[in-house]
């Protein structure tokens, strides 16, 4: 699958991506020679989009495996190990040498740790007895490039690593990446933000400063400041679905790495006959129709396809009005042809018109509908009998996760939920008793609780200004089009810091009752761009961001000529 392209960015992305693909190769010549790779399923979607598969197969790589419990069984003598640095893919590492030496087999281990190495890991293979049979080493993954406007970490394991297992660590990658990002494009000179973790990598970042030894770090400015939540300031907009054409996308088909899974007759390209499977299409900005489309609230996705169909069939039809055309007009009909590239665009619009018809039966089923409506009746208050609707919900065993999502947005916005004991006893006789885990864990983040203390949602809305009426989604006017009528309020607190000054100050009011201290620091004596220029910014959203909010910071960034490259999101699966 293609990456994508990176040449419109406006910062220079491209040596980040190279920064890493030249990492990426001296890890491979770490082990010379032929070799087997193996890599964490949670890995392999990241590498490839910062390097090709040629890259492997020159570093001598002849097969590459998934991590996965049982015996490796491969011919390589030499074997890689790009891993997650966490207990169960040690064990499973431990195993798979256990099994190799009890059959005679006769191998070279090596075990790249993602993103460092731990004195945990180590332990781990030491009491598993194999910690002499291999060598050790690191791979500093991070700042993935997923779009021209888009960075991720890609750490899966972050929101519930911080939130539900206190365990920060993470941080400390998050602080070491940013101080790489100012290595390449100079110093950030202001640093707003708000939570527990963001104000840790906020310290982390003066210490790393003060150990490195400059007073001002080298390089041109090209980032004038930083913005940085947590993801558990606002829990609400990630419990809501996504109205957005990306956001339904992911809530239908899912995209991992900006990749979907489709069924076959989705893609035109594909020959009959095939044995039914899955099929993986590349959703970026090197795809025209989905680049308009994405960011769109999906009841204009169906005007849009049109036009585009439209467009398309007029450029198909003038090539019959070019008989006693002269050169100068088959030359420049000819060139157009070739900036549109006919071919691709009939292949991308049968893509998405397919999907957009498969989305289009969720959106119309009554059951999506009712969600909806009781989403919106929780976000105004408005819940009296929409308690009612999610033990229905229950009772009908729709995805667990969806029921989950509608229970736990009740909790936020109310403070926890009346009858939790009874809601618990439901979700585990209709989803059976490995629901109790979730739960507990639920409960631990504070994302579900039996209802106390004085809820806080009713004031927050209305200062942060969260609920808008009349949208219009045609021509939005608001961010609240993303959600149809619910701003989300993890953009709404960074536009105000994005703004600074009394902006940011009447929004550290407004949210003192979130969790997290906010702060507002200045790291450099930089005074930033010059009146008139166009600020560059970056937004970081710790534990993960929603396809809506990147969609509502773009949003921002275009009507209000903010350059916002990118929004860096610490991924977490949902």
């Amino acid at each position: 699958m293609a990456a994508p392209s990176l040449t419109g960015a406006t910062l220079p992305l491209q040596s980040l991506k190279s920064q890493a693909e030249k990492e990426l190769s001296e890890c491979l010549d770490s082990m010379r020679g032929k070799k087997a790779l193996v890599l964490d399923p949670s890995i392999s979607g990241p590498l490839g989009l910062i390097t090709e598969k040629q890259l492997l197969k020159d570093k001598g790589v002849e097969r590459t495996y998934h991590l996965s419990k049982g015996n490796l069984d491969t011919d390589q003598r030499q074997i890689l190990y790009i891993v997650r640095a966490d207990i169960p893919s040690m064990k499973i590492i431990a195993d798979q040498i256990h099994a190799h030496i009890k059959e005679n087999m006769t191998k070279e281990y090596k075990v790249l740790l993602v993103p460092r190495k731990s004195i945990i890991c180590e332990r781990v293979l030491e009491e598993e007895g194999v910690y002499g049979n291999v060598s050790l080493g690191e791979f500093a993954m991070d700042l993935i490039p997923v779009e021209e406007d888009v960075l991720s970490m890609e750490m899966p394991m972050s929101f519930r690593e911080c939130f539900l297992e206190q365990d920060r660590t993470s941080m400390y990658y998050v602080a070491r990446a940013i101080m790489k990002m100012q290595a390449a494009f100079g110093g950030i000179p202001v640093v707003r933000g708000k939570g527990v973790c963001s104000k840790a990598v906020m310290d982390l970042l003066i210490r790393m400063k003060r150990e490195s030894g400059y007073q001002e770090l080298p390089g041109e400015q090209m980032i004038d400041e930083l913005v940085m939540i947590d993801r558990n300031v606002d829990m609400v907009t990630p419990m809501l679905t996504q109205l957005t054409y990306e956001g339904l996308i992911d809530e239908v088909f899912r995209i991992n790495n900006g990749i979907a899974e489709v069924d076959p007759s989705m893609v035109a390209a594909q020959q009959q006959g095939q044995a039914p499977k899955r099929v993986k299409v590349a959703l970026n900005s090197n795809d025209k129709v989905f680049q308009d489309l994405r960011d769109s609230n999906f009841s204009i996705v169906g005007t849009g396809l049109k036009k585009r169909a439209l467009l398309l069939q007029q450029v198909e039809q003038e090539r019959h009005k070019l008989q006693g055309q002269g050169v100068s007009e088959i030359k420049d009909y000819v060139k157009r042809l070739k900036e549109m590239n006919i071919q691709q665009e009939k292949s991308l619009l049968s893509l998405h018109t397919n999907m957009a018809s498969e989305i289009g039966k969720t959106v119309r089923d009554p059951t999506f509908n009712r969600r909806l409506e009781a989403e919106q009746s929780m976000l105004l208050g408005r819940d009296s009998k929409v308690m009612d609707f999610v033990e229905e919900h229950i009772y009908k065993q729709e995805p667990f996760l969806k029921s989950l999502r509608l229970l736990c947005l009740s909790s936020i916005l109310n403070s926890g939920v009346r009858k939790i004991d009874h809601f618990r006893k439901e979700l585990v006789q209709s989803y059976g008793f490995e629901a109790i885990l979730t739960l507990s864990n639920l409960e631990k983040a504070g994302l579900l609780r039996k209802q106390e203390g004085r809820a806080w949602w009713s004031s927050v809305r209305k200062s942060m200004n969260l609920m808008k009426e009349d949208i219009d989604e045609t021509k939005p006017e608001d961010i609240a089009y993303v959600y149809s009528g619910y701003a989300p309020l993890s953009v709404r607190l960074a536009h105000a810091a994005l703004q600074g000054g009394q902006a940011w100050k009447s929004a550290e009011e407004a949210t003192k009752s979130l969790p997290g201290p906010s702060f507002d620091e200045r790291l450099t004596s930089s005074t930033g761009p010059g009146a008139g220029s166009r600020k560059t910014s970056i937004v970081f959203i710790l534990g993960g961001a929603t396809f809506t909010e990147i969609a509502a910071l773009r949003w921002i960034a275009k009507k209000e000529g903010i350059t916002l490259p990118p929004l860096i999101a610490v991924r977490d699966e949902r």
